[in-house]
C-alpha cells in the first residue's frame, strides 16, 4: 500500500530520484571526514596490564617499596579483584625487562559485578545551576556566567563525592546506606566548592558566605542517579589520578594485546615513535627532545622516552705493569675480581629432587662500595698481599642499560599513550605536524643518518591500509565477474554494480552516530556489505526481467507506459521476499551490537556497517535500481520510444 505509490512516483520523478540519490552519496562524505582511523579497536580482554616506567638507576629497595605503594592504590578499586606487580626481569632470557620497567597484573571482576558508584554526567550540573538560581534571586551572587562556573563546579565536585563513594565501599560499607547519605555529601560540597569558585572569581557579594552557606544547606537535592564507570574511566581517569607517583609516567594497557604489540614493534604500548641512528649518546639527545614537544601535543596522556644511557657500570681497569711487577697474572686478577663481586659457582648441593647451586663470593659490606674493592687483595708471587686498588683503577661509568638496534642500526623508542576516546591516526596527524614545526625551528636536531617513523599499531595500521587498497578492488571485480557470470549479461552486471556505492551510505552513517572510528574490522565489514547490498540487488533484478520478459512475451511491451507497468509488476509484486531477504540479514547480525564480552568491539565495528548499509541498500533497491533499469530499458533494446518516456513532473 506504501510501496506502490512511492515507486509509482520514483518512476514518475527519474532524474530527480537519480539526483537525490547521488546527493545523498556526496553528502556521506560529510561523516566520512569526521570518522577516526585505529588498526583495532581496544580489545577489553577483562584485564589491565599496568607499565609505568622510570629512569634508570633507581635502587632495587626503592624499586621494591613503589611497587608495593602502587599494589595498595589500585587494590583499592572495587572493581579490582587482584593485584600482581613486577618489576625487573625474570630469570629467563625471553624477558629482557629493565629494573626501570614495571608490569602490574591487574585482575579485574565481571563488569556485572562492578558497583554502580558513579555519578551520571551532568546531574551535578543542574544541581549547581538550581542553586546559582537560588542566589541569584536572594542576590547574593549576580552577573556572571552561569553555564562556565556550573561545568567547573562539576568537574571538582563529580571527582571528590565519586571519590568519597569509592572510599566508603573500601571501608566495607554497602552501595544502600551509601545512597542515604550520598544526598547530603552532595549538597555539602557542590555548594562548598560553588561557593569557593564564586569568592575566588568575585562573583560573590561582599561578607556574604555565611548567607550563602544558609540558603544553599536547605537546597533538597532530587534522587541521585549512579552507574557502573567503564573501562576507560576506571584506567585514564580514575586510576591515573590516584596512582600518580612523580617520574613515573602511567601506561594502562591490556595485557594480550601489548604482549603481540611487543613481540611485533617492540613498542611497549599501542603507539610509539622510534629513532634510528649510530650512536646512543645522540639518540637519547634526540629522544628528549622528542618527548618535550610530544608532551604538548593535544591528546598525549603520556609520554616517556626510553633512556638508552643512564646504566651505572663499575670499571676495573687492570694495569699490566703494576701486575708484572708483583708476579700476579691477569688471569688470577680477574678470577679475584670474580670470586669477590659477583660470585662464581664452586659446586651443587643435591637436597632431595632439587638441585642448589653453592656460589662463592665476598659479603655485601665488603663489596658495596669502590673504597672497599680497592681493599680486595691479590696475592704476589712471593705470598705478599696485594691491595687491588694498587694494581688498577676503579670507578663509576655511566653508559647504556640496554642496547636496542632494528635494520642495522642502534635504535630508541618514544612510547606514547593517548587519552580515551581519540583516534591514532588523528593523535599522529598532530603529533607529526608539531614535530615537523620543532624540526623546522630548530627545537629537534635530527643529523644525517638519523631518522624516525610511527610503529605500534599506527604501523600495523599502515601495512593493512596498503593491503586493503588492493583487496578492495579485487572484491569488487569479483563480485563483478560473478554477477556477469549468473546473467551473461553485461546491462544487468552494470545495474547491480551502480547500486553498491549507494549501500555505502547506510554504513557510514551508523559508525559515525555509534562513534566508531575506521579499522580493520569496519573494513571487512564495508567487504561484506558489498556482497550483501549485491545478492539484495541480484533479487530485485531478476523479478524485474521476469516481469519485463513476461510482458514482452505477450506483446504488452509498446510504449512507456507498458514499462512502467512492469517494472512496477516487478517490484511491486515481489517486495515480501526482497524485504525477507533484507531481515533476515539484519536480524542475524542484531545480536551481535548487544554483545559485551571479551572480542565484543571489534565484532560490532564489523557489523555496524553491514547493518547500516543493508537498511539503505534496501531502501535504495527498492527505488533505485527500478528508477536505473527503466532508463537502460528505455535505450536499451526495449521497443519503446523516448518520445513516450515522461521528464520529471509527468504522468506514469
Amino acid at each position: 500500500a506504501v510501496y506502490k505509490p512511492t515507486i509509482r512516483l520514483a518512476l514518475r520523478f527519474r532524474k530527480t530520484v537519480i539526483a537525490l540519490a547521488i546527493l545523498a552519496l556526496l553528502f556521506t562524505y560529510i561523516p566520512y571526514r569526521q570518522l577516526g582511523s585505529e588498526f583495532m579497536p581496544p580489545l577489553k580482554e577483562g584485564d589491565i596490564l599496568y607499565m609505568p616506567t622510570t629512569v634508570p638507576g633507581l635502587p632495587v629497595a626503592e624499586a621494591t617499596r613503589i611497587l608495593q605503594v602502587q599494589d595498595r592504590l589500585l587494590k583499592q578499586f572495587p572493581e579490582v579483584n587482584t593485584v600482581l606487580g613486577k618489576i625487573g626481569r625474570a630469570s629467563t632470557p625471553t624477558d629482557p625487562a629493565p629494573l626501570s620497567m614495571v608490569e602490574t597484573h591487574i585482575s579485574l571482576k565481571p563488569e556485572e559485578d562492578w558497583p554502580k558508584r558513579i555519578i551520571e554526567e551532568g546531574y551535578i550540573k543542574n544541581m549547581a545551576l538550581e542553586m546559582i538560581g537560588l542566589l541569584e534571586s536572594d542576590n547574593i551572587a549576580k552577573n556572571f556566567p552561569t553555564t562556565e562556573t556550573s561545568a567547573q563546579v562539576e568537574r571538582k565536585s563529580r571527582w571528590s563525592v565519586n571519590s568519597w563513594i569509592r572510599d566508603e565501599l573500601l571501608k566495607g560499607n554497602s552501595l544502600l546506606s551509601i545512597r542515604r547519605e550520598l544526598a547530603n555529601e552532595l549538597v555539602e560540597t557542590v555548594s562548598s566548592d560553588l561557593i569557593s569558585y564564586l569568592n575566588v572569581s568575585g562573583y560573590l557579594a561582599q561578607n556574604s558566605n555565611e548567607k550563602a552557606e544558609a540558603l544553599l544547606k536547605s537546597y533538597e537535592a532530587a534522587p541521585v542517579p549512579l552507574r557502573r564507570t567503564t573501562f576507560e574511566e576506571l584506567t585514564k581517569e580514575e586510576m591515573n589520578r590516584v596512582v600518580n607517583i612523580p617520574g613515573m609516567p602511567n601506561w594502562w594497557l591490556m595485557p594480550i594485546e601489548t604482549r603481540i604489540g611487543m613481540l611485533t614493534t617492540g613498542m611497549k604500548g599501542l603507539l610509539g615513535l622510534k629513532i634510528r641512528g649510530e650512536n646512543l649518546v645522540e639518540l637519547e639527545r634526540i629522544a628528549i627532545d622528542v618527548e618535550r614537544v610530544l608532551g604538548s601535543v593535544q591528546g598525549t596522556l603520556s609520554v616517556s622516552a626510553e633512556r638508552v644511557m643512564g646504566g651505572r657500570y663499575l670499571d676495573i681497569n687492570l694495569d699490566r705493569r703494576e701486575l708484572a711487577r708483583y708476579g700476579i697474572t691477569m688471569e688470577d686478577a680477574q678470577t679475584v675480581i670474580e670470586f669477590a663481586i659477583g660470585g662464581k659457582n664452586i659446586t651443587q648441593t643435591v637436597e632431595g629432587r632439587y638441585r642448589f647451586p653453592v656460589n662463592i663470593r665476598y659479603p655485601q659490606e665488603l663489596r658495596d662500595d669502590p673504597e672497599k674493592l680497592k681493599k680486595v687483595l691479590l696475592t704476589a708471587s712471593n705470598g705478599a698481599l696485594i691491595p687491588m686498588g694498587t694494581v688498577s683503577e676503579i670507578d663509576l661509568q655511566d653508559g647504556p642499560p640496554m642496547i636496542r638496534s632494528e635494520n642495522g642500526l642502534l635504535l630508541a623508542n618514544v612510547p606514547v599513550d593517548i587519552e580515551a576516546g581519540l583516534d591514532i591516526g588523528t593523535y599522529v596527524k598532530r603529533a607529526q605536524g608539531a614535530i615537523d614545526r620543532a624540526v623546522e625551528a630548530g627545537e629537534i636536531i635530527l643529523p644525517p643518518g638519523y631518522y624516525m617513523e610511527w610503529s605500534g599499531q599506527f604501523e600495523f595500521m599502515e601495512e593493512v591500509n596498503k593491503k586493503l587498497e588492493v583487496i578492495i578492488p579485487l572484491t569488487l571485480v569479483l563480485i563483478f565477474l560473478l554477477l556477469y557470470l549468473n546473467f551473461n549479461n553485461m546491462t544487468d552486471t552494470l545495474i547491480i554494480m551502480l547500486s553498491l556505492p549507494f549501500s555505502v551510505i547506510g554504513g557510514i552513517w551508523l559508525i559515525h552516530w555509534l562513534g566508531y572510528n575506521l579499522s580493520v574490522a569496519v573494513a571487512v565489514g564495508f567487504i561484506a556489505l558489498a556482497g550483501l547490498a549485491a545478492e539484495t540487488g541480484v533479487v530485485m533484478l531478476v523479478y524485474l526481467n521476469l516481469a519485463y520478459e513476461k510482458r514482452k512475451k505477450e506483446d504488452q511491451m509498446k510504449n512507456w507506459s507498458d514499462l512502467a507497468e512492469a517494472i512496477i509488476d516487478g517490484a511491486v509484486m515481489r517486495v515480501r521476499p526482497k524485504i525477507m531477504v533484507v531481515s533476515c540479514l539484519i536480524f542475524g547480525l542484531l545480536p551481535v551490537m548487544w554483545a559485551t564480552g571479551v572480542g565484543s568491539r571489534p565484532m560490532q565495528r564489523m557489523v555496524a556497517p553491514m547493518i547500516g548499509g543493508l537498511i539503505t541498500a534496501t531502501i535504495l533497491t527498492l527505488i533505485v535500481i527500478p528508477v536505473i533499469y527503466s532508463f537502460v530499458k528505455k535505450t536499451g533494446g526495449a521497443d519503446v520510444s523516448d518520445n513516450d518516456a515522461p521528464d520529471d513532473g509527468g504522468n506514469v
